[in-house]
């Protein structure tokens, strides 16, 4: 098989490129970003397509060479294979494939099959027929996997195997796909994927829902019970705080805690407050009056006394006045009677003519008139006295209405204080004042209570109501257990069909046990071939010092040094691995194409080499580039040093960046 030409549409950074390749041996040479790993990816991606999992790593994958431009994804690889030149086109946006004879034209396409494991289109069904697991470690070798996965390729070893036998039994691969694949669909009764286990799962689930439905039903009954007792309403405060306090949400529990924190602290505020006596603000302003009208009677007092002292004496007792009229009315009589006798003996004399008649009369009324004189003046002298006398009186009367006034007014005061305590109208005050404030925080700290059973109330309500729905809707979830009768039938079905299940495994499993047997056969007559491939080349790629190897059953490589001492493969250096590895990948390509010389890609696969490693290798593949193609890709120049160096023929074909 050679490959002929790459026509790349469009495919990460390329873009309408046409790269023609040649047999024997080629180095494309370009320096990173130049798309040396990109043009190998497009060989692989036209021959296999990408991974149809659905996945993010495989999104990413494909993801990663369409076009940055947005344009066509798509190319051709032209190859010949057996004589015939093939072209491969494959649309990667649409994932169609098409498949052309191109010296007949005919449409190779319809003769293409699915591969059994990969499940699409690939032109490996036609022509050189490697598995795309074989390609990746075989045919193709990108820096940094320079191992071959034997594992990965036992399958396509024991195929081409088999298929040089001449058998006509299915291969050993696509049986052990077949059986696999429908063990993968079985599963095991561990597994969480496959079909037995999700009947296992399927079976567990339907107990544990006879189970939940039992442990519902109890529920049900508890629920509905808890929803009768619930009250309608909330009447007490401490019923109301234990709601709130079990039941509240955390707000509603924070916000009951500050109102506690409040409502104690003006508690213990009104604890703290020292008793006063009744008082009063009328009382105040009777108090305040009193002592008003108390100075006042005492000016009025002090007035009077003023005034009494001013006018010469005190009243209240016998004055000189009243002594003067009773001396004049005692004298009046004294002198009156005798004058009155003489009066009348004169006024009888004159009536007996007498001579003294006369006389006596004349006489008594001079003395009359005289006493009388002496009388009115007198008289008058006792009126002027008794009016001074009446003045007096009166401010004495005045100076006593205001010492009884101010004396009854005193006692009223003090009977005041006397009650609140206090020693004077400002300590009443004070006692009004520190009495008003503490009514104004009792009332405060009444209000606060009120609120707080309001809000205690309210919220004890609203958490009922809530509970209540809660409580409805868990009941109605309840209730929808399903029919159980149809669940046991259920149950029942999926115990069956796990047995049955279980038996066709225990079948996949002895006939899988018998492919492997065949395989490890088949492997066992197969090995030696391969390790005599490998002997071919790896005493040339070592330079003699390990001329030979054993391949084992199980893929492991021993390998045979110049002085007969056998080495596992992670006894010897990374370039001598890489050495051995690429006369591994030699021999597997002989083994799987044996008709049919496969080419060999090498993507800087020689980083690892020395000097002298790289002139071994380059020897044996310009030897192998007699009969193989082989594409060494590198980001260097001393693969061209070298090869010029040798002498070697070959052909380059420099990439430029993008």
């Amino acid at each position: 098989m050679i490959l002929l030409e790459a026509r790349i549409e469009g495919f990460g950074t390329y873009r309408n490129r046409e790269i023609p390749l040649q047999p024997g041996l080629n180095v494309i040479h370009g320096k990173n970003e130049s798309g040396k790993t990109t043009m190998t990816r497009f060989v692989e991606s036209v021959l296999y397509g990408f991974s149809d999992a659905v996945s993010e790593e495989a999104a990413k994958d494909r993801e990663k060479y369409r076009p940055w431009d947005g344009g066509s994804y798509k190319g051709t690889l032209v190859y010949d294979c057996q004589g015939h030149k093939i072209a491969v086109t494959r649309d990667f946006a649409e994932n169609t494939l098409v498949m052309t004879d191109l010296e007949s034209g005919q449409d190779l396409t319809p003769y293409l099959s699915k591969d059994g494991v990969i499940e699409r289109l690939s032109p490996d069904n036609a022509g050189f027929r490697i598995s795309p697991a074989a390609y990746r470690n075989a045919v193709s070798v990108v820096q940094g996997h320079a191992d071959a996965s034997l594992t990965a390729v036992h399958g396509d070893l024991e195929e081409s195997a088999e298929r040089a036998s001449g058998g006509d039994t299915a291969s050993v691969r696509k049986s052990m796909a077949r059986l696999q694949e429908r063990l993968s669909v079985i599963g095991g009764t561990e597994e969480a994927e496959g079909r037995l286990g999700a009947l296992q799962a399927q079976e567990a689930a339907l107990t544990e829902q006879i189970r939940r439905s039992k442990a519902n039903q109890k529920q049900w009954e508890r629920l509905q019970q808890e929803l009768r007792a619930l009250p309608e309403k909330v009447d007490k405060e401490e019923d109301a705080s234990w709601i709130v306090e079990n039941a509240g949400s955390r707000n509603q529990k924070e916000r009951l805690a500050a109102w506690n924190d409040e409502t104690k602290a003006l508690y213990e505020q009104i604890e703290s407050l020292t008793e006063t006596p009744a008082v009063s603000r009328d009382e105040y302003e009777e108090l305040l009056a009193l002592t008003g009208s108390i100075r006042s009677a005492e000016e009025r007092s002090k007035a009077a006394k003023d005034r009494l002292k001013k006018e010469g004496g005190a009243a209240g007792y016998v004055s000189p006045v009243e002594d003067a009229a009773a001396e004049l009315k005692k004298n009046t009589l004294q002198r009156g009677i005798p004058l009155l006798a003489v009066l009348v003996f004169g006024i009888v004399m004159m009536v007996l003519e007498h001579v003294w008649g006369a006389a006596f009369i004349g006489a008594s009324a001079a003395v009359l008139v005289l006493i009388l004189w002496q009388n009115t003046r007198k008289a008058e002298e006792i009126r002027a006295a008794q009016a001074e006398q009446d003045v007096r009186q009166s401010y004495a009367d005045l100076e006593k209405e205001a010492a009884d006034e101010l004396k009854a007014l005193t006692e009223q005061k003090a009977q005041i204080l006397a009650k609140a305590g206090a020693a004077a109208p400002e300590e009443y005050r004070d006692l009004l004042e520190q009495n008003n404030a503490n009514s104004k925080l009792k009332k405060e700290f009444e209000d606060q209570c009120r609120r707080r059973q309001e809000w205690l109330i309210q919220t004890a309500d609203t958490i009922l109501s809530e509970h209540r729905s809660q409580l409805a809707e868990q009941i109605e979830a309840l209730a929808d257990t399903g029919d159980m009768n149809e669940i046991r039938r259920e149950l029942a079905d999926t115990g069956r069909e796990m047995e049955r299940l279980e038996a066709e495994r225990n079948s996949l499993l002895a006939a899988a046990e018998a492919i492997r047997s065949l395989s490890r056969e088949i492997r066992h007559e197969f090995a030696p071939t391969l390790a005599a491939g490998m002997k071919k080349t790896l005493g040339k790629v070592t330079d003699g010092r390990y001329p030979s190897v054993i391949l084992s059953e199980e893929g492991e490589l021993r390998i045979f040094t110049a002085d007969n001492r056998v080495l596992g493969i992670d006894q010897v250096s990374a370039g001598t691995q890489d050495q051995i590895y690429l006369a591994l990948r030699l021999a597997i390509m002989d083994c799987l194409s044996p008709d049919e010389k496969l080419p060999l890609i090498l993507d800087d696969a020689f980083a690892r080499y020395d000097e002298d490693r790289l002139a071994q290798i380059l020897k044996v593949l310009a030897g192998e580039a007699a009969e193989r193609q082989i594409l060494i890709f590198t980001c260097q120049k001393r693969e061209m040093d070298m090869l010029k160096a040798l002498k070697q023929p070959y052909s380059l074909l420099e990439l430029q960046a993008q």
